[in-house]
C-alpha cells in the first residue's frame, strides 16, 4: 500500500455505506433487509445489521455528521471507480406532477450537475407548510 501512495500518487479516502430502510410494517422491514442482504451475498459483499450503535449510525445519515460513523474503510482512489456505482447525485424530479409539466427550475448544484427544482407539494396546493419546506440541500 505504502508503494502505492509513495510512487504511484495514489492517495487513501474513507468509503461508508450505510443503508437506512423503514416502514410503518415491520414485515415490509424485514423484507427489505432480507432483499439487502441477498443483493449484497450475490456480489460477495457483507452486510452488518446496526444493533449497538445504532443511534450513531442514523445521525451519521444526516449531513454534517459523520463523525457519528464508526464503520468506515480506508481504500485507494483506484478502489473509488469499484464503489461508484453505489453513488449518484440526486437530480431531482424531472416531471412536476402537481402541474402536470416540465420542473420548475433547472439550477446548477455545487458539484456542476443540473438539478430539477420543484416545490414541495404542499407549498403548491396551498395546504400549507413551512418556509423549511422549500430548503432543498444540494
Amino acid at each position: 500500500m505504502l508503494k502505492k501512495v509513495q510512487k504511484r500518487g495514489n492517495n487513501f479516502g474513507r468509503f461508508s455505506l450505510t443503508i437506512v430502510v423503514y416502514d410503518q410494517d415491520p414485515a415490509k422491514v424485514e423484507k427489505a433487509v432480507s432483499d439487502f442482504g441477498k443483493t449484497f451475498a450475490n456480489a460477495e459483499a457483507s452486510l452488518y445489521s446496526e444493533t449497538y450503535n445504532q443511534l450513531s449510525a442514523f445521525f451519521a445519515t444526516c449531513p454534517e455528521n459523520s463523525h457519528f460513523n464508526f464503520r468506515q474503510l480506508y481504500i485507494t482512489n483506484n478502489n473509488y471507480a469499484d464503489w461508484s456505482f453505489l453513488f449518484t447525485l440526486h437530480e431531482g424530479q424531472r416531471w412536476n406532477a402537481f402541474l402536470n409539466r416540465e420542473a420548475l427550475a433547472i439550477v446548477e448544484t455545487v458539484d456542476r450537475t443540473p438539478f430539477f427544482l420543484n416545490l414541495p407539494q404542499q407549498i403548491q396546493d396551498g395546504s400549507g407548510g413551512t418556509s423549511d419546506d422549500v430548503a432543498t440541500p444540494f
